[in-house]
């Protein structure tokens, strides 16, 4: 059963919208009959998502188009003032707006990619949010600020994107608790994988953007990447009184990726090692664990990349490999320790298996016995000589020892 949502009357501000994940929700509330407000900072985005919310209004409403920068704070006041002496009013702020760049601790330009996620991530919402307070007070109105999964995955090279989703997350508790005195209700929406051209506005081509919606949809439990419009009805459900006793929560709307622990990794972009496991070697260690064991999966070695159609262990024999057009050498075996024992499903021990027959015939050699101990071998791991990009399907070239 579709649930019909009205919202004939209300003035709802949507911060990100003139694309994604913030145009789509403009337009089915809308459709719902709502006043929106759409903003962003470009003039010709902007207006062809003003046609398609007047094209679906059930009155003909026209949305108010702002252009303004919210990464600033004469944006953001810039985008208040304009709502409010237009319809005098404010019903739901919608805080969507957000992007991520990749870079890594010890990059130098690291700090500043930091302070410009941030500016829009978390100092935008919480200027938005104060500037907000005392209309939404006025309608008992409610706050909605667009999170992510990426609160709770830690990244190497997004750090910034996590870090200013976790904060918004606790923001969002912290804002309900002060503000529920008022009758605000505050929530966070956490989407998990959800097709959007966040990776494109991060720089990659559409091909890119493309294939890692499609590795993602055929990983996540439920069979498929997120649409758009999963998070525009959860928006619709947040801001609609069916919730109005629901505050300082957080909304998961993921597919299961979170419960299965889904890694959606199936890109190379920088130069850290990779860890490559073999599914014949997976084959051989299972034929030679007891009947009574558990049969163990790739998953339980946690690889960046899978390989096949090629004898058990002849990885450990690598000296060079090229993957499309990225170089890699050989950097190390990988030595195994108790978490190979935990079931990557349930997260629960399956007993000894399979390290104890791990043990029995995958051990260190006599000249890496000091390094690596009682740790059996499995896998190894490859580094790159420069940056590039591969891709699930790809041929591996490799060159012996």
């Amino acid at each position: 059963m579709t649930t019909v949502y009205n919202f004939i009357g209300k003035v709802i501000l949507i911060t990100g919208s003139s694309s994604g994940i913030g145009a789509t929700t403009a337009v089915h509330l809308a459709k719902a009959g709502a006043q929106v407000v759409i903003t962003g900072r470009n003039a010709a985005k902007l207006q062809s998502v003003a046609k398609q919310c007047s094209d679906v209004s059930p009155n003909g409403v026209k949305p108010l188009e702002v252009l303004a920068d919210i990464s600033t704070q004469e944006g953001c006041r810039q985008l208040i003032d304009a709502t409010v002496n237009r319809f005098s009013r404010l019903d739901v702020l919608v805080n969507n707006a957000g992007f991520g760049l990749t870079a890594r601790i010890t990059d130098e330009d690291y700090f500043d990619k930091y302070k410009s996620v941030f500016q829009t991530n978390l100092d935008s919402v919480i200027l938005l949010t104060q500037l907000s307070v005392k209309h939404l007070e006025a309608t008992k109105g409610s706050i909605i600020n667009i999170s992510s999964c990426a609160a709770w995955r830690a990244s190497d090279t997004l750090s910034s994107y996590c870090m200013s989703k976790c904060a918004l997350d606790m923001f969002t508790k912290c804002a309900a608790i002060d503000l529920g005195r008022k009758g605000i209700r505050v929530n966070s929406l956490n989407p998990g994988p959800i097709k959007s051209d966040i990776l494109i506005t991060m720089g990659k081509s559409q091909e890119f953007s493309d294939n890692f919606w499609a590795e993602s949809g055929a990983k996540n439990p439920i069979g498929r990447s997120g649409e758009q419009e999963d998070i525009a009805r959860a928006v619709m459900h947040l801001a609609s009184d069916e919730t109005a006793f629901i505050t300082g929560i957080n909304y998961v709307a993921d597919g299961g990726y979170m419960a299965a622990n889904v890694d959606l990794q199936i890109i190379y972009q920088d130069k850290s090692g990779l860890l490559v496991i073999n599914q014949s070697s997976v084959d051989d260690l299972n034929s030679r664990l007891p009947t009574d064991a558990l049969k163990t999966s790739y998953r339980n070695f946690r690889p960046n990349i899978l390989i096949s159609e090629c004898d058990a262990f002849d990885e450990d024999n690598w000296q060079w490999v090229s993957i499309r057009d990225v170089e890699f050498e050989h950097l190390k075996p990988c030595d195994r320790c108790v978490l190979t024992t935990i079931n990557p499903d349930t997260g629960i021990k399956n007993g000894v298996e399979p390290l104890q027959t791990l043990r029995s015939y995958r051990m260190a050699t006599d000249k890496l016995k000091k390094t690596y101990g009682t740790s059996p071998l499995f896998g190894t791991q490859i580094g790159p000589k420069h940056e590039g990009e591969i891709y699930c399907g790809d041929d591996v070239l490799a060159v012996y020892k």
